[in-house]
């Protein structure tokens, strides 16, 4: 009887045995695939952190050139403006006036362009005239410029030159 008891108390510690093992190897699995997760997301923080500071850098050397309408106070006679609304400075800043003066609008004092430089929150004034058969208000303005990204930038933005 006494043989029968040790078989039977063997066995029970090879269960705990058995079950202590295979706990432990559900968690070193566990343990295994949650760091590969880790791993695998502080990799793509790591690449939207580098994805943050290049575009930070590509601004830091972009202008941003923009066209208003303005009233000139003085006057009372209404002007484009434009201005760099970006970080870098504009250089050689030139208004494409070819589609505008077809339309019947003409621009004043195009001896100021091209603007040598522009620099942030920057901006000047250009006269322009609309002919009495002008065939709109509306123009697109199409800007040309440098800036530490490279040559020929541009940008095309919709003025209501009717305001």
């Amino acid at each position: 009887m006494e043989k029968i008891k040790n078989v039977e108390i063997m066995e029970i510690s090879d269960y705990v045995l058995i079950i202590s093992t295979i706990i432990g190897f559900i968690a070193l699995v566990k343990s295994f695939f949650n760091d590969r997760k880790i791993k695998q997301q502080q990799l793509e923080i790591n690449e939207y952190k580098l994805e943050v500071i290049e575009k930070k850098k590509i601004d830091e050397k972009k202008a941003c050139i923009r066209t208003t309408i303005v009233r000139d106070k003085n006057s009372d006679e209404t002007k484009i403006e434009i201005t760099n609304i970006g970080v870098h400075p504009a250089y050689n800043i030139h208004l494409d006036t070819e589609d505008i003066e077809s339309k019947g609008i003409f621009i004043l004092k195009e001896e100021k362009m091209p603007y040598p430089i522009l620099n942030k929150d920057d901006s000047f004034k250009i006269d322009f005239v609309l002919s009495h058969n002008a065939s709109t208000t509306i123009i697109v303005a199409k800007l040309i410029w440098d800036d530490g990204i490279g040559k020929n930038q541009t940008k095309e933005q919709a003025l209501d030159l009717d305001c």
